[in-house]
C-alpha cells in the first residue's frame, strides 16, 4: 500500500527527505482509517518538494512590471485537478479577455514582502491539524 500527503506541521524548506513526525502522523491516521491494517510495517518513504506561496493561495494574473507576462502557478497537488480552468482563465487573460472568475484572491502583486505570509497561515490552521500520535504505526 502507498499512502502520502503533508500539511502545515512540516517546516517549509526545499528539503526532500522526509520527516519521521509526518511518516507517524500518515501511519497513525492509516491505522484508524484502517484497523485491519493497523500492523502493516512501513518499508520505505520518500518526499519531494511541492510549490506553493507564502498564503497557500496560486498565483493567476499578469505579472506586475511585465507587460505581456502572465502567470498561474503555486497550486501543489491541486493543480492536477485546477489546471482545466486555470488553463482556460490564462488563455483569456492572453487573449485580453475579462475572466468570468474574480482573481483578486490569486493576484501575483499581492505579496509586497512586508507580511508574514507563512506564518499567518500556521496560525490559521494550528487548531486544525490534529496531534501527532507516536504510538507504534510504524511497527516499533
Amino acid at each position: 500500500m502507498i499512502i502520502g500527503g503533508g500539511g502545515p506541521w512540516e517546516d517549509s524548506s526545499h528539503e526532500t527527505s522526509g520527516t519521521v513526525p509526518t511518516v507517524h502522523r500518515l501511519a497513525t491516521k492509516f491505522a484508524e482509517i484502517f484497523p485491519d491494517r493497523a500492523g502493516l510495517r512501513v518499508i520505505r518513504a520518500w518526499a519531494g518538494t511541492v510549490e506553493l506561496t507564502p498564503d497557500h493561495r496560486p498565483l493567476v494574473g499578469a505579472i506586475p512590471g511585465v507587460p505581456g507576462a502572465f502567470i498561474a502557478s503555486g497550486f501543489c497537488g491541486n493543480g492536477f485537478a485546477l489546471g482545466p480552468v486555470a488553463g482556460a482563465i490564462m488563455a483569456e487573460l492572453v487573449a485580453g479577455e475579462e475572466p468570468a472568475q474574480d482573481l483578486s484572491a490569486f493576484d501575483p502583486g499581492r505579496f509586497d514582502g512586508g507580511d508574514d505570509y507563512l506564518g499567518a497561515y500556521k496560525q490559521r490552521v494550528a487548531g486544525r491539524a490534529e496531534p501527532i500520535e507516536m504510538g507504534g504505526a510504524l511497527g516499533r
